[in-house]
């Protein structure tokens, strides 16, 4: 997938993640890493700019395996924005889909 494509939808892409469960960086990572290929910096990054943004709020929690992870949590704002992601992700894929003949 290009790369471009990739950066523009993640953040709808973590939000929705962690719309459904809180979770810690590189468990973030390797959820969406599945299904598509991301480098793990680019999602650190985003997830900066969210928690900036008010979307996201962290706390730290002890692990029995190893050090302190920092959990991410979606905030009432972060739904508000993944709601208008969603919408907005509807729109234009519906548009592109009648740009190219309902492919």
């Amino acid at each position: 997938m290009n790369e471009q494509l990739k950066k523009g939808i993640l953040e709808l892409l973590i939000l929705n993640a962690l719309n459904k469960s809180e979770m810690y960086g590189y468990n973030l990572y390797s959820v969406i890493n599945e299904e598509v290929p991301i480098n793990e910096s680019t999602v650190y990054g985003v997830l900066k700019r969210c928690l900036d943004a008010g979307y996201l709020t962290s706390k730290m929690v002890k692990s029995d395996i190893g050090p302190s992870r920092k959990y991410f949590y979606i905030t009432t704002k972060g739904m508000a924005q993944l709601l208008l992601l969603k919408r907005e992700w509807q729109a234009l894929s519906e548009t592109v889909n009648l740009q190219l003949g309902g492919e």
